[in-house]
């Protein structure tokens, strides 16, 4: 059995479809050809390649170096020509007539595929379940399964949940479910057996980071045999799914180069390069320091205590600069850029509670409101991008059953509350709501780290609190916001209700976003609306202002049934207009 990593972009990956980079001329990998070679061999493939967005350039440099052990490749842009939905279509093996050919029937993609077969080339269709320009929909699913008998089953990029319900899809395939949607669509089949696909595994790595971590295994041992085995549809994807703090450090040092490109600046490339280092195990850091160095000014004193312990806790660890995994490397990069984001924080909250502040504390509060969108902007936007079109595969109806969607559990329901703090207080709130014995409904609180309530809680790590006068006895809890995602992340809910409008409801309003899930509010009678002084300086109307916000942006009243099925809570337009029914917790 042969082993290759059939998705990876180099330098030479210039023509993709994210407009803003060709409208800025910038690469979207920076990744040297022959660092590909050295990591896919020392992830033990037998084959090398890359497939950069429409371009052969450094897959024939590949070639000319290494002719026995590489092949060229190369992902096209085929488009819908009905609705201009884009579509990524693995070439393999191809000439370099055989890609201009293809370069003009990039338009079209019923041409491009006649083409393909009339050429007997090799190829695969990368995550067919990604919207590449957001159009994508059960229809086009159904139309690509008709067009093409090979798939990627298993991308780098994507979530495990995506490649595997994709993956149990195209195994579950019947001849009736191809001939029903032939019926539908008027498309003829690629083959006689259309209904056997074949898999393919590529880690589809932009930064350098995860190259033969996920691949393709084919009979043979030859070249010629990889190649034919693609054609005969008899190979299987392996290996490594994506998860959002992996696909963030992908961003990180991406932008990083980027920027250099466009500004002339090469600190930002110098921090990419080395954070990609500390994933390595490298233990040169100069480039890092620099960025944050930028965060010392006038900073609080603890303030380099908390980056010597940052940078400690990399590098003394043997999981780093050993034979660890990529996964427990990336875990550990987290919980240090956590660890680094939560003390930020918590110098913001210090400085918001102190009286005087320290010498330039607008500067800092200005510098802390900067590094927190640099921490943890990729991570919420690779987050977004991961949950994107989830329940696009839902949608699709086969014959043929799949256990991972026939086997789903009930709906799981994420209830975040800032009037929990005991466990006497986790059962009188659930009894409250008529949630004793359900399951399915977690209630989320922020606890302090060494007294955490455990299950059936979901606790959520506390950093810090807020007290303000209009809250009278209450005390804000201040959750680390990475630490929190992780964990909500982790528990994959498919709803969250939000029951207080402090941060903890903040970020379940974040995580619902960033999860693409529904997000319902609701607030309990822990304090009443004759709590809120009406005071001189605005406290009342900026706190009024703030409520309605925060109901504007939920999804709806959460619909929950309580005892005499009563609705939990009034319709949102009666509480705009009857401000005195405002509850807080």
């Amino acid at each position: 059995m042969a082993r290759a990593d059939l998705h990876v972009h180099s330098k030479y990956s210039l023509d993709g479809d994210e407009w803003t980079l060709r409208a800025l001329g910038v690469r979207e990998s920076y990744t040297e050809l022959e660092y590909i070679y050295r990591a896919a061999k020392t992830r033990k493939m037998d084959f090398v390649t890359v497939s950069d967005h429409n371009s052969i350039e450094g897959a024939l440099r590949l070639v000319h170096k290494y002719p026995d052990e590489a092949f060229v490749s190369c992902e096209f842009s085929v488009v819908f020509p009905e609705n201009h939905c884009k579509v990524h279509m693995l070439v393999f093996d191809l000439t370099e007539k055989q890609f201009v050919k293809l370069q003009e029937l990039r338009p079209n993609i019923y041409s491009f595929r006649d083409h393909l077969r009339a050429e007997g080339l090799a190829y695969s269709v990368a995550h067919a379940t990604l919207s590449v320009n957001r159009k994508i929909n059960r229809e086009g699913l159904e139309k690509l399964i008709l067009l093409f008998d090979v798939f990627e089953s298993v991308n780098g990029t994507h979530a495990a949940r995506h490649n595997q319900e994709w993956t149990e899809a195209l195994e579950h395939l019947t001849p009736e479910d191809i001939e029903r949607l032939r019926g539908k669509h008027g498309i003829a089949p690629f083959s006689k057996n259309s209904w056997i696909k074949g898999l393919t595994g590529g880690s589809d790595d932009h930064a350098g980071l995860f190259i033969g971590d996920t691949f393709t295994v084919a009979p043979g041992r030859t070249k010629h045999d990889f190649i034919k085995s693609l054609r005969d549809k008899t190979t299987f994807g392996f290996g490594r799914h994506h998860d959002y703090k992996s696909m963030a450090l992908s961003f990180i040092l991406i932008g990083g180069h980027i920027y250099s490109d466009l500004a002339g600046d090469k600190s930002p490339a110098l921090i990419s390069r080395e954070i990609g280092g500390m994933f390595r195990g490298d233990k040169s850091h100069g480039g890092l320091l620099r960025f944050l160095s930028f965060f010392l000014e006038r900073s609080p004193r603890n303030f380099h205590k908390v980056l010597g312990k940052f940078f400690s806790g990399i590098f003394r660890r043997h999981s780093l600069s050993g034979p660890g995994s990529s996964s427990q490397r990336m875990d550990l990069i987290y919980k240090q850029l956590t660890l680094l984001m939560d003390e930020i924080v918590r110098n913001l909250i210090r400085a918001l509670r102190s009286k005087h502040g320290h010498t330039g504390k607008a500067r800092w509060l200005k510098k802390s409101i900067i590094a927190t969108t640099f921490l943890g902007g990729p991570f919420f936007a690779a987050l977004r991008l991961l949950n994107h079109n989830k329940g696009l595969l839902e949608d699709l109806e086969f014959s043929g059953e799949c256990p991972a969607r026939s086997a789903r559990v009930p709906e799981r329901t994420l209830w975040l509350s800032d009037a929990v703090r005991s466990r006497e207080d986790l059962e009188a709130f659930r009894s409250r709501r008529d949630l004793s014995g359900n399951h399915s409904v977690k209630i989320a609180v922020c606890s302090r780290p060494r007294r955490p309530l455990g299950s059936p809680a979901l606790d959520l790590p506390m950093i810090g609190l807020l007290r303000r006068r209009f809250f009278g006895f209450f005390s804000l809890r201040i959750p680390s916001v990475l630490g929190s995602l992780s964990v909500i992340e982790r528990w994959n809910p498919d709803q969250i209700v939000i029951d207080t409008p402090g941060p903890v409801g903040l970020l379940g309003f974040i995580a619902a976003r960033m999860l693409d899930i529904k997000c319902f509010v609701t607030f309990s009678p822990e304090v009443s609306h004759a709590d809120l002084p009406d005071t001189e300086d605005g406290t009342f109307e900026a706190v009024e202002k703030y409520l309605k916000y925060l109901c504007s942006l939920a999804d709806g009243e959460y619909r929950g049934e309580v005892p005499h099925e009563k609705m939990l809570f009034k319709r949102r337009n009666e509480l705009f207009e009857n401000p005195s029914v405002v509850r807080c917790s």
